[in-house]
Protein backbone atom coordinates (compact mmCIF):
# COMPACT_ATOMS: atom_id res chain seq x y z
CA UNK A 1 0.00 0.00 0.00
CA UNK A 2 1.67 3.02 -0.88
CA UNK A 3 0.49 6.16 -1.20
CA UNK A 4 0.46 8.88 -4.32
CA UNK A 5 -0.64 11.92 -2.85
CA UNK A 6 -3.16 13.64 0.12
CA UNK A 7 -5.77 16.61 -0.62
CA UNK A 8 -6.02 17.91 2.61
CA UNK A 9 -8.57 20.66 1.17
CA UNK A 10 -10.44 17.41 0.29
CA UNK A 11 -10.06 15.24 2.68
CA UNK A 12 -8.61 12.10 0.69
CA UNK A 13 -5.83 10.04 0.24
CA UNK A 14 -5.17 8.73 -3.32
CA UNK A 15 -3.47 6.01 -3.63
CA UNK A 16 -0.84 4.58 -5.94
CA UNK A 17 -3.16 2.37 -8.39
CA UNK A 18 -5.76 5.13 -8.84
CA UNK A 19 -7.62 4.33 -4.77
CA UNK A 20 -9.20 7.58 -3.02
CA UNK A 21 -9.65 6.99 0.41
CA UNK A 22 -11.05 9.44 3.00
CA UNK A 23 -9.93 11.10 5.66
CA UNK A 24 -11.78 10.37 8.61
CA UNK A 25 -10.19 12.35 11.40
CA UNK A 26 -7.45 15.19 11.45
CA UNK A 27 -5.03 14.49 14.87
CA UNK A 28 -2.46 16.87 16.30
CA UNK A 29 0.32 16.14 18.15
CA UNK A 30 -1.36 14.83 21.34
CA UNK A 31 -3.73 12.39 19.22
CA UNK A 32 -6.69 15.35 20.07
CA UNK A 33 -8.91 15.69 17.27
CA UNK A 34 -8.37 19.17 15.40
CA UNK A 35 -8.78 21.22 12.40
CA UNK A 36 -6.77 20.31 9.49
CA UNK A 37 -4.32 23.24 9.42
CA UNK A 38 -3.36 21.81 13.25
CA UNK A 39 -2.98 18.29 11.95
CA UNK A 40 -0.08 16.27 12.50
CA UNK A 41 -1.89 12.46 11.85
CA UNK A 42 -4.66 11.87 9.19
CA UNK A 43 -6.80 8.72 10.42
CA UNK A 44 -8.09 7.20 6.65
CA UNK A 45 -10.84 5.23 6.22
CA UNK A 46 -12.85 2.95 5.73
CA UNK A 47 -10.35 1.58 3.36
CA UNK A 48 -10.69 -2.02 1.26
CA UNK A 49 -8.71 -3.98 -0.86
CA UNK A 50 -8.66 -7.49 -2.58
CA UNK A 51 -7.65 -9.10 0.86
CA UNK A 52 -9.84 -6.70 3.72
CA UNK A 53 -13.08 -5.73 3.42
CA UNK A 54 -12.56 -2.83 5.97
CA UNK A 55 -9.58 -1.21 7.43
CA UNK A 56 -8.02 2.05 8.57
CA UNK A 57 -4.38 3.41 8.04
CA UNK A 58 -3.10 6.21 10.26
CA UNK A 59 -1.05 8.95 8.25
CA UNK A 60 1.77 10.91 9.68
CA UNK A 61 1.29 14.04 7.81
CA UNK A 62 5.20 15.04 7.76
CA UNK A 63 6.04 12.34 5.65
CA UNK A 64 4.68 14.20 2.70
CA UNK A 65 5.76 17.56 1.31
CA UNK A 66 3.28 19.64 0.25
CA UNK A 67 2.52 20.56 -3.59
CA UNK A 68 1.00 23.37 -5.03
CA UNK A 69 -1.13 23.07 -7.97
CA UNK A 70 -2.00 26.00 -10.25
Amino acid sequence: MSVEAINRAEALVLMVGGKAWPIAKWLDSNGDECDEPMAIFAIVGPCHDETRTEFWVTLELSEFEPVNVH
